[in-house]
């Protein structure tokens, strides 16, 4: 047998024994050796310090608007991933004339079974216009079904809606699982055609919580005359787990939504946010203040307007609500009036401060309008001595806050006019 051994066999052997070759290493003197490293024992394989998961779910909340910073923390932990997602997809946006193809994968990615953010969705949005085109229509014909993937939704906001067309809101509103769950409706521009169909939406939602109201509608003779031989009460009644109430604008500007909830002796309101009231609304509405008693807990009036002012002034008063804690007065006109440069006329605070109820211990007023603060200086320097004397009013603290321009300069001159009680603890200015 013969062995065939290549030319270049014996170079390459020689050069693996070279590398094999021990050569002997340079003795290192003590005084280039590195120093050795001491450590604590308990610096010692010391676990990384980590933040309670509690304190990282409240900083992930103070974050709940940027949308952005929240999308990055979510990729710093596994742990951090709820937290995050419950703000980054709490709301879903529909918007009508608007072709978007993240859009479209969105709500195909919402669609698989595989999807782990349908839970946090908890609010849907419709805006803009649905007419006929085939963009719309998909749209209108895809959220039914979407909605139905979404198990914790209870918030539904709608907004530049024209209820004469066939649209999401009314297609929403006739599914009577859907509306079981929702417990918010906020409604803001809507072009209603017809009054009934107001009552219409709103009764759809039996369990609903809280009603926001930003919308006008203006009835015909017509309506007007049909309405006068009918009760409100035959229009549908009142949900009767509604519990808050924010009207933006009138429901009606020619009736008023007090007058429904009259007939309908709907009676358990425990929160009203007041931003309109007009001539028409002040008789129902002061009635139905005084009809909830101790039901009512808390009331936000934010009126700037004179003669509205006017109405709150003359015919509200707060001393049956035996239980009202809150009480919120936002105006540019908190304190005095002048109706000419001889007569000055006071304001909404200085009026109702004598007509709270005996468990309303604290006051809270945002202040809107600096001038007010500077030419009403008498009408304030008054109601200190006033408050300082106890004279007719059972409040014990007021906290006054100012929302505008030249913050400093503001609270500056109201704690110099409100001397005495802020002295006496009485009055503070945030």
């Amino acid at each position: 047998m013969r062995i065939r051994v290549d030319d270049d066999f014996w170079p390459s052997l020689l050069t693996i024994n070279r590398r094999r070759r021990h050569v002997p290493s340079r003795p290192v003197p003590n005084s280039e050796l590195a120093p050795p490293i001491t450590a604590e024992p308990s610096q010692i394989r010391s676990p990384v310090p980590r933040l309670p998961q509690e304190l990282v779910n409240l900083l992930l909340d103070k974050l709940h608007t940027d949308k952005t910073t929240l999308r990055a923390c979510a990729l710093v932990a596994s742990s951090w991933v709820p937290a995050a997602r419950r703000h980054v997809f709490r709301r879903l946006d529909v918007q009508g004339q608007k072709r978007d193809a993240s859009f479209t994968q969105f709500i195909d990615l919402l669609s698989s079974p595989l999807c782990t953010f349908a839970r946090h969705i908890r609010c849907i949005s419709i805006s803009g216009s649905f007419d006929n085109n085939p963009w719309n229509e998909w749209v209108t014909e895809t959220i039914p079904v979407v909605v139905a993937r979404l198990p914790r939704l209870e918030t539904l906001y709608c907004s530049s809606l024209d209820t004469s067309a066939v649209l999401p809101l009314r297609l929403l509103a006739s599914q009577f699982e859907f509306t079981l769950r929702m417990t918010t409706l906020r409604l803001q521009t809507i072009a209603f055609d017809r009054f009934e169909h107001i009552f219409q939406i709103i009764c759809s939602f039996p369990n609903l919580h809280t009603l926001e109201w930003k919308s006008w509608y203006h009835m015909s003779r017509e309506e007007e005359v049909r309405l006068s031989t009918r009760s409100w009460a035959s229009l549908g009644q009142v949900p009767s787990n509604l519990r808050v109430v924010d009207v933006g604008t009138p429901l009606l500007c020619n009736w008023s939504i007090w007058q429904w909830f009259l007939d309908c002796e709907a009676y358990w309101i425990h929160t009203i946010k007041l931003k309109h009231v007009d001539r028409v609304q002040v008789a129902p509405l002061a009635e139905y203040l005084y009809r909830l008693g101790q039901s009512l807990k808390s009331l936000h009036i934010s009126i700037s307007a004179k003669e509205h002012l006017r109405y709150l002034i003359d015919d509200i008063d707060l001393r049956h609500n035996e239980n009202l804690q809150n009480l919120v007065i936002q105006s540019s006109r908190t304190f005095a009036f002048a109706t000419d440069r001889l007569l000055l006329d006071l304001g909404l605070l200085p009026a109702l401060i004598h007509r709270i109820p005996t468990s309303l211990r604290h006051l809270h007023c945002i202040l809107m309008n600096q001038d007010e603060i500077y030419s009403r200086a008498d009408a304030i320097k008054a109601l200190d001595e006033s408050l300082i004397r106890h004279e007719g009013s059972h409040v014990r603290s007021i906290t006054f806050r100012y929302e505008g321009k030249r913050v400093s300069a503001t609270k500056a001159a109201m704690k110099s006019l409100f001397a005495k009680c802020i002295q006496s603890g009485i009055v503070l200015v945030e």
